[in-house]
């Protein structure tokens, strides 16, 4: 009879160690002494934890941050009881914490089949769809958990799925549904202008936003989105306006900067473009165009230093870069550098051969400031025959040049009249240009 009795006091020893532990790790969870908790846990036997205790140790590790940890306590649970909704949830989003998104999808798809109906799990499961890129399938899920109850946050997701899904005319039906449900949410607006943006229907998303700064006049990002879209239809001064509300608000972003300094340069306001020019390429001195823009804003020679940066940025970006040569060549011209300003209008004339004012531009360079009136007659009179309407060789005739073509007929005359002679050369003699 003494083993049994010796046994037995055994075991009952053994369970009250264990209570003991149970209650000292229930203990310093509540005192959120989580440390001291998981050691007291990784001190009992492996074989001896039960499913109460992996889960004090589970919430204890992921109180920690400490996820990876967490997921096989979890797991081992999990797998023995996976109808425990409580545990799959809290597995998934360790999971998603350990930055690993498509497990997440396959518990939440399988807690979905166990539970049917739930809205809450069919959220869960579509924004892990979401999450993967699964667009279609998050879709169906926002469509089933909106049709007990349509909240402004299923409104926007759905949004956001017919838009990713290629169906922008059904993301602004279901922006427009959350607007309504909820007018002081920024986010739909935003989305919705955006969408219109991205449509070319500038004007509809100027009205949107404008809507909403009527009551919300501070936001930074409708503001910024209504500026941008002020400035696509060319309304500058309400561009402007909406930057510098922008940069009122402490935006100093190289986006804000840069077009809020093209704003002013449409306004013809020179300094107020260098000054936030300046500041965008403080952050991002590799864009060409805004380099361009303040060639045009100074005078030489600093404008000259301003379009050779850009000259070396955008090429071979060729009509843009055939119009800073150009703007280059006038620049040196005021210098008198009129040899170099030459080479730079050739230099456009050989990326942009169809556009006719150089020719007259060209012509007039060496007629004025290098004095080689053959050469100037022959330039002339290249422009002169674009006005017979040779349309396979000059593209770019502008439809309203009748005038220019006048003064330039009045010039050949003088000219002619000054040499006593024409000096005629024959049309298929093109000068060669100077090389680079």
């Amino acid at each position: 009879m003494k083993k049994p009795i010796f046994l037995l006091a055994f075991l009952s020893s053994t369970f009250f160690i264990n209570a003991q532990t149970r209650d000292t790790i229930v203990f310093l969870m509540q005192q959120y002494d989580y440390q001291s908790a998981i050691q007291e846990i990784n001190a009992i036997h492996p074989d001896s934890l039960d499913a109460e205790i992996l889960y004090l140790k589970a919430t204890a590790l992921k109180a920690l941050s400490r996820y990876r940890e967490a997921i096989p306590c979890l797991e081992e649970i999990y797998q023995a009881d996976s109808s425990d909704l409580k545990i799959a949830l809290e597995l998934a989003d360790c999971y998603k914490s350990a930055a690993d998104f498509k497990k997440p999808q396959e518990i939440y798809e399988k807690s979905l089949a166990l539970h049917p109906g739930n809205s809450y799990i069919m959220q869960l499961t579509a924004g892990a769809c979401m999450t993967n890129g699964l667009y279609n399938k998050a879709l169906l899920y926002y469509a089933d958990a909106c049709k007990d109850d349509t909240t402004s946050f299923l409104l926007k997701q759905l949004a956001t799925c017919y838009e990713k899904t290629g169906m922008p005319d059904s993301a602004i039906i279901f922006n427009e549904k959350a607007i309504q449900i909820d007018p002081d949410d920024y986010l739909p607006v935003f989305h919705l202008a955006t969408l219109y943006k991205n449509m070319d229907l500038y004007e509809e998303g100027i009205l949107v936003t404008d809507n909403y700064l009527s009551g919300h006049p501070d936001n930074l990002d409708i503001n910024r989105l209504n500026g941008y879209l002020q400035y696509l239809v060319r309304d500058f001064s309400k561009a402007a306006e909406r930057f510098q509300k922008c940069a009122d608000l402490k935006d100093t972003s190289a986006f804000l900067n840069k077009y809020l300094g093209y704003s002013y340069f449409r306004l013809n306001k020179y300094d107020k473009t260098m000054e936030y020019l300046g500041k965008a390429l403080g952050t991002n001195n590799s864009d060409a165009e805004m380099y361009y823009v303040m060639g045009l804003c100074y005078d030489v020679p600093v404008n000259i230093s301003y379009f050779d940066t850009t000259i070396r940025l955008v090429s071979p970006a060729v009509n843009f870069l055939s119009e800073v040569y150009q703007y280059m060549a006038l620049a040196l011209t005021k210098t008198a550098a009129y040899d170099s300003a030459l080479v730079m209008l050739l230099k456009a004339y050989q990326l942009t051969p169809n556009d006719i004012t150089l020719l007259n531009k060209i012509g007039t360079h060496y007629d004025n400031w290098m004095e080689n009136k053959p050469i100037a007659l022959k330039y002339y009179r290249e422009f002169l025959a674009t006005r017979s309407g040779n349309i396979k060789r000059h593209l770019n005739t502008p439809p309203d040049f009748e005038h220019e073509y006048n003064m330039v007929e009045d010039r050949i005359r003088q000219i002619e009249t000054q040499m006593k002679q024409p000096a005629v050369m024959p049309d298929s003699t093109l000068f060669t240009p100077i090389a680079p």
